[in-house]
């Protein structure tokens, strides 16, 4: 089997799917590329067991086909300083021993049988839930909710991204929560099976992140009862599902807020992260002391004797009140909110605070019309 690749393109997809890949495995062929040659597609794969990346690529001067597993760390540190070259791949398929060349260069590695290699697994199409939607949409879905999934392995259904789809409005709602924060978005999609649900592991939609990102591309989504399969142009990604029953954050948004302030989002990022320093490290709390046009953001530490406190102008008019935020939890949310304004509001002091981006006119950058965000915070109960 014979086959010639550029090193640069060859690279960009051995780093990609190499993500994939676990630093320590039981299984010796998963420390393996599994490339599969047919006609002029080269298609590569990478596996830690249960989340497996293929991509595939155009060759040339293209002689024979089949399976090959070749070692990835090998591979990874023999193409990072190959630039800009054509390398003819030349394969004995019955001793797997491998041959490389670019003009004056010559490297041999010893490859094994492709057909060991665990195969992307199929869905049930008897079972199947399918959505369509930009590829634009499901990274602004992923990276505006996964900093609030929860690590709690005793919540396992709350470890991940939650997509609901709405096929009659042709809509798509990303949760993540771990019962302290919840971050949601909504956003369009081009069509869906009908209205279904799926929970997709944080680390696999982290994977998604790193291929998605040209404007215009579609991303298919599909799911049975186990699996979750995205594919992407020259990308498919498979991974289990989580399954369970996600929380019903449409209940935990559901506040009858009472209070509304609206505060410079810069403004108010800066002011906690200015305190943040001075507060308890066991708890990271920062009070928002809030007054009329005006929140006085503070925090001390007993441990330490230390204080600060920081002004902070907002537009409110009611009574005055206090809470406590864990610093990471205003930081995380308002860092994501792409406008100069935000919008809290609250019931009580004790129960969720809903968080949303205010946008206007002047704000520029993401086209907000094609999306809504909102976050919920829970207060702490003491500094």
């Amino acid at each position: 089997m014979r086959f010639s690749v550029n090193s640069d393109e060859l690279m960009a997809r051995l780093t990609a799917t190499s993500r994939v890949m676990a630093s320590k495995t039981a299984l010796p062929i998963l420390d393996n590329f599994l490339f599969n040659l047919t006609d002029s597609t080269l298609e590569l794969t990478a596996s830690d067991g249960e989340t497996s990346m293929a991509t595939r690529m155009d060759v040339e001067n293209v002689e024979g086909s089949g399976m090959i597993a070749l070692p990835a760390k090998l591979l990874l540190d023999t193409f990072k300083v190959l630039h800009g070259r054509t390398v003819d791949f030349d394969i004995d398929m019955n001793t797997y021993a491998v041959k490389l060349s670019s003009g004056s260069w010559k490297a041999e590695y010893n490859g094994v049988d492709g057909d060991a290699y665990p195969k992307l697994t199929s869905l049930d199409a008897s079972n199947t839930n399918t959505v369509r939607m930009q590829a634009q949409t499901l990274s602004l879905g992923i990276s505006h909710t996964i900093f609030a999934v929860s690590t709690d392995t005793l919540r396992p259904t709350m470890m991940g991204i939650f997509l609901d789809i709405d096929a009659a409005d042709n809509k798509i709602t990303f949760v993540a929560t771990d019962m302290f924060h919840l971050s949601q978005v909504k956003s369009s999609i081009v069509e869906a099976s009908g209205n279904c649900s799926v929970i997709i592991p944080a680390n696999a939609a982290k994977l998604l992140k790193t291929i998605l990102g040209k404007e215009g591309e579609d991303v298919v989504v599909s799911w049975d009862a186990k699996n979750i399969l995205f594919e992407l142009n020259d990308f498919t990604l498979v991974c289990r599902q989580i399954e369970g029953n996600f929380p019903n954050y449409k209940n935990a948004i559901s506040i009858q807020w009472n209070k509304e302030l609206v505060i410079d989002r810069n403004s108010l990022i800066s002011a906690v992260r200015h305190i943040e320093p001075f507060a308890e490290q066991s708890n990271k709390g920062v009070k928002f002391d809030v007054r009329e046009n005006q929140i006085t953001v503070s925090a001390q530490s007993l441990d330490y004797g230390t204080a600060a406190t920081e002004d902070v102008v907002c537009a409110y008019s009611g009574e005055p009140f206090e809470m406590t935020f864990k610093t990471e939890s205003i930081t995380n949310f308002c860092s994501y909110m792409e406008t100069s304004d935000v919008v809290m509001k609250i019931e009580s002091p004790y129960r969720g605070v809903v968080v949303e981006p205010l946008f206007n006119t002047s704000d520029e950058g993401e086209d907000h019309q094609n999306y809504e965000m909102l976050c919920l915070v829970m207060p702490m109960t003491t500094l």
